[in-house]
C-alpha cells in the first residue's frame, strides 16, 4: 500500500511538471522567439542559432502530455521516447546559443534593450531567456530520474513494469548524450567567469577542446618572500593572477602546460634550484595540482613516441 501511494505521488509529479515545462517553453516562443521573428530585431541565423528547433520540442512535449493523460508513464514515454532524440539535436547546440546570445546582447543595443524589457515582464517570472533556454537540456535527464524511481515502486508482476523498464531504457540513451553537453556547458560558464574576472590578459581562455580543471589560491615561491597567487589550472594551461578587489585578479603568467615541469620537493627543502623558472608550494591538496600536470605530461609524451 505504502509502495502504491509513492508510486501515485511519482505518476502526479511526471505530469504536474511536465504541465510546468510546457508553459515555459510556450513563454520562450511566446515573448522572445516570436516577436523577434516579427520584429526582425535579430537576422534568421542568429535566431535559429539561439532558439534551436524548440518549437519541435513544443509539438512533442505538448503530444507526451497528451499521452500522460491518457495513457500510463510506460505507454506514453515508449510511444514518444523516438521523437525525444530531437532533444540530442538542442543540446548539440546549446554552447553555441549562449555564444550567440551573449553576442548579440553585447554587440545589439536594441537587442539588449528588448531582451532586458521581455525578461522584466511578470509573465516571464523573473525568469532570464538564458536560464529559460537550458530547460530542455534539464528536462530529459529530470524525466528519467522519475522514471527510475517509478520502476523501483512498480511490482515486477505489474504489466506496466515491462513498458516502464523499455523506456527507461531508451531515454537513458538520449540523456547519456545531454548529460555530456550539461558538462560542456558547465565547463563553459566557469571558463567565462574565469576569462571576465582576469585584467591584464595575455590570451584567450575560450578555446575549443579546452576544460576547465581546478582553481585555488596557492603561495609562489619568489626569490625573497612567498606571495600568495590565485591559480588557474585547465587541461592544457595553468595561469596565476595577483588578487584585486571586488573578485578581480591581474593576470601575471599564463602558462601552456606543454612548456611546463614538475618537480616534487619535501616541505623542509628550498624549491628556489637552479633552472626552476617557477615554483608553486600548494597550501591544501597540492596532490590534485601536481597529479594533473604529471599525467598531462606523461600522456604527451607517450603520444610522442
Amino acid at each position: 500500500m505504502q509502495s502504491r501511494t509513492k508510486r501515485d505521488r511519482i505518476v502526479q509529479e511526471i505530469l504536474d511538471t511536465q504541465v510546468a515545462y510546457i508553459d515555459n517553453l510556450e513563454r520562450i516562443i511566446r515573448l522572445f522567439l516570436v516577436p523577434l521573428r516579427e520584429s526582425n530585431l535579430l537576422p534568421a541565423p542568429a535566431r535559429a542559432a539561439i532558439f534551436s528547433n524548440i518549437e519541435a520540442i513544443l509539438a512533442v512535449d505538448r503530444e507526451l502530455l497528451d499521452c500522460l493523460v491518457e495513457q500510463s508513464p510506460g505507454e506514453a514515454f515508449l510511444r514518444l521516447a523516438p521523437f525525444l532524440r530531437l532533444y540530442s539535436l538542442y543540446a548539440n547546440n546549446f554552447q553555441r546559443a549562449n555564444e550567440v546570445l551573449t553576442d548579440c546582447t553585447k554587440k545589439s543595443s536594441d537587442f539588449a534593450r528588448f531582451r532586458a524589457e521581455q525578461e522584466s515582464r511578470p509573465d516571464c517570472c523573473a525568469l532570464g531567456l538564458p536560464s529559460l533556454l537550458i530547460m530542455p537540456v534539464q528536462r530529459v535527464p529530470r524525466c528519467k530520474l522519475l522514471l527510475d524511481d517509478l520502476l523501483k515502486h512498480t511490482p515486477q508482476d505489474d504489466p506496466e513494469w515491462i513498458k516502464l523498464r523499455s523506456a527507461c531504457r531508451q531515454i537513458g540513451q538520449v540523456t547519456t548524450h545531454i548529460n555530456e553537453h550539461i558538462r560542456t556547458h558547465d565547463n563553459f560558464r566557469q571558463m567565462l567567469r574565469i576569462q571576465n574576472s582576469l585584467v591584464g590578459m595575455g590570451a584567450e581562455i575560450l578555446a575549443p577542446g579546452r576544460k576547465f580543471i581546478r582553481e585555488g589560491r596557492l603561495m609562489k615561491v619568489c626569490k625573497r618572500k612567498s606571495k600568495e597567487r590565485m591559480c588557474f589550472l585547465f587541461s592544457d594551461l595553468f595561469i596565476y593572477a595577483r588578487p584585486e578587489n571586488a573578485g578581480s585578479f591581474t593576470c601575471r603568467a599564463v602558462l601552456p602546460l606543454m612548456f611546463c615541469s614538475v618537480a616534487r620537493v619535501d616541505d623542509e627543502e628550498d624549491p628556489r634550484a637552479p633552472g626552476v623558472p617557477f615554483f608553486v608550494r600548494v597550501i591544501v591538496n597540492r596532490s590534485g595540482w601536481i597529479s594533473y600536470v604529471e599525467d598531462f605530461l606523461s600522456e604527451r609524451y607517450r603520444v610522442r613516441m
